[in-house]
């Protein structure tokens, strides 16, 4: 099995776009008192999940890091939300993106390195290619200009594991409180094939979240297609 890693096509970029979008709701980062760490993640978002039915849905707006406590006490009523077994964290989005764009898009759009968007005719053609996309959420965003597109975010789970030998001293430095695992990204990537997902052909490293992953499937598709805004590097298997 092949697997790529999803990155911007730089060729593909017009200097004359930009798309300036945020997600409704979102948990704090944390301030751990054990670590001394102040720190959050990066690339976890679930635009479909609705938060609008909380207690206090503002409290989610508001993301200045908070202790511990705190944070699992927000976290709490969020869990129920999901499915079992889904990986949240700080700096979790929820909610549409919603913001502003201007310009002539691709069929793939970069809001910045880890969230992807697609336009809503590219999103419907893949799966007639046998591609299992991940669910998508059209984003809420003011065009300027006449027929604006509609771009929809792809709610890319973080499904599969880098391998011990990538990573030999994972858990080391982890906090045992708050959790936070101070490792940088390797140069060379490998991935557990048996961690790679059955059910969706785009998913993200477990461990680092801003990393897009796909399955050979999605890639041939994709080029097969000729899809724009969009490039591919293989990466290893064990």
């Amino acid at each position: 099995m092949r697997v790529f890693e999803l990155k911007v096509d730089d060729e593909a970029l017009s200097p004359t776009n930009d798309l300036r979008a945020r997600h409704v709701w979102g948990l704090p980062g944390i301030q751990c008192d054990t670590c001394n760490a102040t720190w959050s993640n990066t690339g976890l978002a679930y635009p479909s999940v609705d938060l609008s039915s909380l207690p206090s849905p503002d409290r989610y707006k508001v993301l200045w890091p908070v202790a511990l406590a705190e944070f699992e006490q927000l976290l709490r009523p969020i869990v129920e939300l999901l499915p079992a077994g889904s990986v949240l964290g700080p700096g979790t989005d929820f909610g549409p993106l919603t913001g502003t764009a201007k310009g002539t898009f691709g069929h793939f759009v970069w809001l910045n390195s880890w969230t992807l968007l697609v336009r809503q005719e590219a999103y419907e053609l893949l799966p007639r290619e046998g591609v299992r996309m991940p669910k998508g959420v059209p984003a809420s965003l003011r065009f300027r200009g006449s027929l604006p597109p509609v771009l929809v975010e792809l709610e890319i789970e973080p499904l599969a594991r880098i391998s011990r030998r990538s990573l030999p001293d994972l858990d080391i430095n982890r906090c045992q409180a708050c959790g936070r695992n101070p490792f940088k990204v390797p140069d060379h990537i490998e991935v557990e094939l048996s961690s790679i997902p059955k059910h969706v052909d785009l998913f993200r490293l477990r461990q680092f979240t801003t990393i897009i992953l796909g399955r050979e499937r999605f890639v041939e598709a994709a080029r097969a297609l000729r899809l724009s805004g969009i490039s591919f590097e293989e990466v290893t298997t064990v």
